[in-house]
């Protein structure tokens, strides 16, 4: 039942946001998340000799966009929930070219 919950508490928040106000730095959360996260898990994955389909699909769990637990903690403890909602939004939206490409170079 959590799943469920805490999307409809990101689609809660999201109906509160009226725009992304901090652009730069929504994208530099998602330039970590999607380009940063890559490369970590590609060498993390290689020194701990893991190789073919599982090594592809490790990498392929860590350039998925921002998840929604963010946005709870961030409602729990009180923190910038209108920025993470924001950042959720700018990383789906580029992970829609990044998995795209990421899919391929895999393949």
């Amino acid at each position: 039942a959590a799943v469920p919950v805490l999307l409809v508490s990101l689609g809660a928040e999201m109906g509160k946001i009226q725009g992304i106000r901090d652009w730069r730095g929504a994208g530099i959360a998602t330039a970590i998340r999607l380009g940063l996260s890559v490369p970590v898990a590609f060498v993390a994955g290689r020194a701990l000799g893991i190789t073919g389909v599982t090594l592809s699909v490790c990498v392929l769990q860590f350039a998925m966009p921002t998840a929604v637990t963010p946005l709870a903690l961030a409602l729990e403890f009180g923190s910038d929930a209108e920025f993470v909602t924001g950042a959720i939004f700018v990383s789906t939206l580029a992970s829609v070219v990044t998995l795209t490409l990421l899919l391929t170079f895999l393949h």
